[in-house]
């Protein structure tokens, strides 16, 4: 029963639109889907290409990165690259982002 409660209601916000901002979540969620959306349009990608790219192939990737380099403890060559190369991915995603927010922060005061 509770299933088809939980089915009933997906389906119904699916139907009715856009989110309507109801507490503080809810704006802090639409202003991430809104940056997300920004991100997107930057990288010339779909919305869920973006989401793909960011959450499932790139934070694991720096996450495996920066594990290796502290397995290694930065004893050998193989560890220096991974840090470093997760410094590099890292820093390319937060350059990403901060232009995406920019871009939404400029849609919204306009």
């Amino acid at each position: 029963m509770m299933i088809v409660k939980m089915t009933n209601m997906v389906l119904s916000a699916l139907i009715s639109g856009p989110c309507v901002v109801k507490n503080d979540f809810d704006v802090v969620c639409n202003f991430c889907i809104a940056v997300m959306t920004a991100l997107a349009k930057s990288w010339d990608v779909t919305y869920g290409t973006a989401n793909v790219v960011l959450f499932v192939i790139l934070m694991p990737l720096i996450i495996v990165l920066f594990f290796v380099a502290a397995l290694l403890k930065r004893k050998n060559m193989l560890a220096k690259i991974c840090f470093y190369l997760g410094i590099v991915i890292t820093i390319a995603i937060i350059v990403s982002l901060m232009i995406a927010f920019a871009d939404t922060i400029l849609t919204v005061k306009d």
